[in-house]
């Protein structure tokens, strides 16, 4: 496959970000790499052949079209993620209106930035195998679910009523080099989208070999990325039916076990960020992509 370099543009932390993801990704398919800070557009690389900003949910501000004045700068391309609450979606708007090609990682949200005059094309999130992988450790957890409780709405509740109901189980936050550990050591991995949102949570944990209970996600994209319940991943559509699920596939192993392992297969081969990096490299770079998907 052909190389190239790649001016990559989002703010580091301590944890695991999307861009850091995709900076793995652009690695193990051959490219060079310079990661920036959105302050330190002036740095970027004359020499690039693509300049990529990831949202990193800092949303500071974009000093690109003031650096275009000074200096030529290579192809641009914008990575929306938070699109599904209106303040986030504000502030990816108004980056994106900087760049040349905008993806957005929520299928709806591609057409809450058409209405914002912006042009955007789909592109789901996903896995790093090499990051988010089955380990060979004992399912001592009956459920798992890494994330924050937020300080309200209903998640803050039904996630203490988790830890109440299934003592034997990891229901926090947990450093992003613990989550495949903890993922993995469960028998079912709880997934609450904050707003029926196919989020990283959902490839991570099929990524991990565990069972995925998730919320069913309608009109947002699922329906196109293979996936199908009871086969990949099991739903529910109230607490109540999470609950009964639960029970049921904590009693059922050999069940819960074929529908992980089947829906671990399907994120590995088709749910990578290297295949989504692939995707993009098929649009933005024709002619550097031959025979890529």
């Amino acid at each position: 496959m052909p190389t190239g370099k790649i001016a990559l543009v989002y703010r580091e932390a301590e944890q695991m970000t999307v861009g850091a993801y995709w900076r793995r990704a652009f690695f193990s398919l051959g490219f060079e790499v310079v990661q920036l800070n959105p302050e330190e557009f002036h740095q970027i690389p004359l020499r690039a052949d693509w300049l990529i900003r990831v949202d990193d949910g800092r949303y500071a501000a974009d000093p690109l079209e003031k650096v275009m004045k000074i200096k030529q700068l290579p192809p641009s391309c914008y990575y929306a993620i938070d699109t599904h609450f209106p303040r986030s979606l504000e502030k990816n708007a108004a980056i994106a209106q900087c760049y040349q090609r905008v993806f957005c990682a929520q299928y709806n949200g591609v057409s809450q930035l058409k209405k914002k005059e912006i042009k955007a094309e789909w592109l789901p999130l996903a896995c790093d195998p090499d990051f988010h992988k089955k380990q060979l450790v004992a399912k001592k957890y009956d459920i798992g679910f890494v994330g924050g409780d937020h300080l309200d709405g209903p998640r803050k509740y039904i996630l203490q009523e988790l830890r109440e109901r299934y003592p034997d189980s990891y229901v926090d936050q947990a450093p992003s080099d613990q989550m495949s550990r903890i993922y993995s050591s469960a028998k079912i991995g709880i997934n609450l989208s904050a707003a029926g949102d196919v989020n990283m949570r959902f490839f991570e944990i099929l990524a991990c070999g565990t069972l995925l209970l998730t919320d069913r996600i309608k009109d947002n994209g699922l329906e196109y990325l293979g996936f199908e319940e009871e086969k990949h991943y099991v739903g529910y559509s109230s607490f109540k039916e999470m609950f009964d699920k639960i029970r049921y596939y904590l009693d059922h192993e050999q069940e819960r076990e074929t529908i992980a392992s089947t829906g671990h297969l399907l994120v590995r081969e088709r749910h990578t960020y290297a295949e989504r990096i692939k995707k993009v490299l098929l649009d933005v770079l024709p002619g550097r992509t031959s025979g890529v998907l």
